[in-house]
């Protein structure tokens, strides 16, 4: 089966979890990467039915402390043959700034410097696929921001949920993520950034959301497997063809007008301490 090792990140509920359950039910195999055994205890607990799938191993760190992100990502150089595509799905939607042993504001940390690294790290086996992939599941709107205030997104002054951060974050992970690809361009790994538009989950329910979207996000939003679909679709539908470093909304490329120079990367990468 072509693309047949792939890593998922916030597997553990939500959009993950639903796209996980779709790449077991088809045979794939696959490594799911949690914060901790605890959260696979209560993850089996909550889905037995996880337990009867031979293909489907665990991997354990927080991706907001970047050491356990090198130690994971070697972990799975080490019992992997390859990874053929790694969704990087999981992130962060907060009520107030919080910060990371790194001493970064976690949005930027988990959202934008997270799927950053963990990409770096495994790709000595990304480099051992015929197809490598990379799934960024972004969000929607990206594509409006005009500008990105590093400074800000690394330690804000001032927060708003969702439209703050989040967003910047997001935008952020999309302008680093693309750039490497531009810089590396002898590699054949390709990146995607998909949104998986509005799904009802931990994030879109929580503290995070501003209180006047909770009625929209009760009426609009749909099923998490309504996302899972989206990410599926970009990585595996053979019918539908996107560039690397596409930003994909409701399954149609869209331009960011925004690009990275080389002084803004640097001062994006500044929050890197491995």
């Amino acid at each position: 089966m072509k693309k047949e090792w792939t890593i998922v990140t916030g597997g553990g509920s939500g959009i993950g979890l639903k796209l996980v359950k779709k790449l077991l039910k088809e045979g794939r195999h696959v490594g799911l990467i949690l914060r901790n055994a605890a959260r696979k205890s209560e993850l089996l607990d909550a889905e037995p039915g996880l337990s009867r799938y031979e293909k489907l191993d665990y991997f354990f760190a927080d991706l907001s402390v970047q050491i356990e992100i090198k130690a994971v990502a070697q972990e799975i150089i080490n019992r992997w043959p390859k990874v053929d595509v790694l969704f990087n799905n999981a992130g962060v939607l907060l009520e107030k700034p919080a910060f990371s042993a790194q001493g970064n504001e976690m949005h930027y940390e988990v959202n934008t410097l997270a799927p950053f690294l963990l990409a770096s790290h495994l790709r000595p086996a990304l480099a051992k696929s015929e197809t490598p992939l990379i799934v960024n599941t972004s969000t929607d709107g990206i594509h409006y921001i005009r500008k990105l205030d590093i400074p800000e997104l690394i330690n804000p002054k001032k927060f708003r949920k969702l439209f703050g951060p989040y967003m910047y974050s997001k935008l952020a992970q999309y302008l680093i993520m693309k750039d490497s690809t531009e810089d590396n361009g002898q590699s054949k790994v390709k990146y995607l950034f998909v949104s998986p538009g509005g799904n009802k989950t931990k994030l879109s329910t929580g503290k995070g959301m501003p209180g006047w979207m909770k009625l929209y996000v009760k009426l609009i939003y749909k099923s998490p497997s309504y996302g899972a679909d989206l990410l599926w679709e970009a990585a595996f539908n053979e019918d539908i063809s996107f560039n690397s470093g596409s930003y994909i909304q409701k399954s149609k490329a869209i331009k960011i007008p925004l690009t990275l120079d080389p002084i803004k990367k640097l001062d994006l990468l500044k929050g890197v301490n491995i």
